[in-house]
């Protein structure tokens, strides 16, 4: 049979609990669909499911990979699997169960007596619905699983950054990804004295969800240019917050050394940390398949560029893990190293292909905004496709760039900041459903002083919150 992708296709997991007492197993139902099998209303005996799957297709590598992230974060019991040379099936065994299952992509599992057998189609079939919707419910499992969490219910953007106007946070509100209005007058959303705690000056904002969605995170370069009169800097800022109003802040100053780190076993990147005169641009990730020392699963990762001025020739990109507290990082270690200095990155997820996908400013062979893939989050990231990257600016210089997905849609866009001209333009251009092919540039609207930010898609509670801030905020200042 000829393989073909389907039109859409989505991932379930049944859960189903012990009967009895002496039976001490779960068992999962791993399950791949079509639309023409959905829950077998319209079941084809002489079609599997897995033959409308590409055996070498992304697609399927995403699923799997989903699949094991799923059943790693259930905390009940400890899953290991082995996966045969056909991706199809793969074999399961839980430690505590006397009994072997497999499991194949085709919306039955087997076991090796016959007690399922005995249970009425029709039954399994709505247990196994319902089964699915606990376990959406319980565990968050979606098309999300990857990266940064997103709102459910999806209803403006805040577009969080760097003040143009000077070296602090600021915010926009926007319903529609494009036209935008400024809040508290763009004045900063912080005292950018007492979160910057090295320099007091705050760059390169840089916001995201939480990991469990009940709370926000954000990175700043911790630099003020105005005060320091060159452009180095030592550390960065792990802020955080409950309502994206109130923030407390963590601050790391790189030049410290090993000390300000919670892994003294890992090795030095670095032989004297008290050289480093760059630390640019962080951005942070969720990434739900870290393992800490101690076993506990899933931290944030931070990348960003640094410099030492003795041991390096050019910038690079490196990458730490903070943990679920964003109180404690990890040693910088190295992410991109293309021979040629390189900052301003921005990574994520597409749904699109299953892959991570880089944005990032060159600064060595042909400069500007480029792209390249990876299956992991770190790495490896080969060298750009030189052909494919935001060109459309002819010899002006662009960095920080910032994609984001507008609602409803699944191409995409990139925010960047065109400093050559006077004065700077932040132009927001368009992208496809692979981040690729950029084109159409526009200049943001309604926002005083744009610089160097981040999108971050927020719910009507949220939007409505920091609108009504805003107006109190003003009054109380005017008074």
């Amino acid at each position: 049979m000829k393989k073909t992708e389907p039109d859409s296709c989505f991932f379930l997991i049944g859960l189903a609990s012990p009967v009895s007492a002496q039976r001490r197993c779960s068992v999962f139902d791993a399950q791949f669909y079509n639309r023409e099998n959905l829950f077998g209303i319209c079941h084809d005996e002489r079609k599997c499911d897995y033959d409308c799957l590409p055996t070498e297709s992304n697609r399927c590598e995403a699923i799997i990979r989903l699949l094991q992230k799923i059943l790693k974060r259930l905390p009940f019991y400890c899953p290991c699997f082995v996966f045969s040379k056909n991706i199809n099936t793969f074999a399961f065994h839980h430690p505590a169960a006397s009994v072997p299952f497999r499991f194949c992509f085709t919306g039955r599992s087997r076991r090796k007596d016959d007690e399922f057998k005995k249970e009425n189609k029709h039954t399994l079939r709505m247990k196994r619905i319902l089964t699915t919707m606990a376990c959406a419910w319980l565990f968050g499992i979606g098309v999300h699983a990857q990266g940064n969490i997103q709102t459910e219910k999806p209803y403006g953007y805040l577009y969080c950054h760097m003040s143009g106007a000077g070296e602090w946070t600021a915010y926009a509100l926007s319903r529609d990804g494009l036209n935008y209005h400024d809040l508290i007058e763009g004045q900063p959303v912080y005292d950018t004295e007492k979160v910057n705690k090295i320099e007091g000056g705050s760059r390169d904002a840089y916001i995201a969800r939480s990991f469990d969605g009940k709370g926000y995170v954000m990175v700043t370069t911790d630099m003020c240019v105005r005060k320091s009169k060159h452009w180095y800097n030592y550390g960065i800022n792990l802020l955080r917050s409950d309502d994206l109003i109130h923030w407390e802040s963590v601050t790391f100053d790189f030049r410290k050394g090993p000390s300000i780190f919670c892994d003294p076993q890992t090795v030095d990147v670095y032989r004297d940390y008290s050289k480093i005169c760059r630390v640019w641009a962080p951005q942070v990730m969720w990434d739900a398949d870290y393992v800490w020392s101690d076993g506990t699963r899933g931290g944030y990762f931070v990348y960003y560029s640094l410099l030492n001025s003795e041991e390096d020739t050019y910038d690079r990109i490196f990458y730490s893990y903070a943990d679920r507290s964003f109180t404690r990082l990890t040693k910088p270690q190295v992410l991109i190293d293309w021979g040629y200095a390189t900052i301003d990155t921005d990574i994520n997820y597409l749904k699109s292909d299953g892959m991570y996908h880089l944005m990032i400013k060159k600064e060595g062979g042909t400069p500007g905004i480029f792209t390249s893939l990876s299956k992991q989050l770190t790495g490896p990231w080969p060298e750009p496709d030189d052909r494919d990257y935001v060109n459309f600016e002819g010899r002006k210089k662009c960095e920080g760039p910032s994609a984001f997905q507008l609602i409803g849609e699944d191409t995409w866009r990139v925010g960047y900041i065109e400093y050559s001209s006077n004065p700077k333009h932040y132009r927001i251009c368009q992208a496809d459903a692979y981040l690729r092919n950029f084109h159409d540039p526009v200049d943001i609207k309604g926002v005083e002083a744009p610089q160097h930010g981040s999108f971050l898609i927020i719910d009507k509670k949220e939007y409505k919150r920091l609108e009504k801030w805003s107006r109190r905020e003003l009054k109380k200042r005017k008074n």
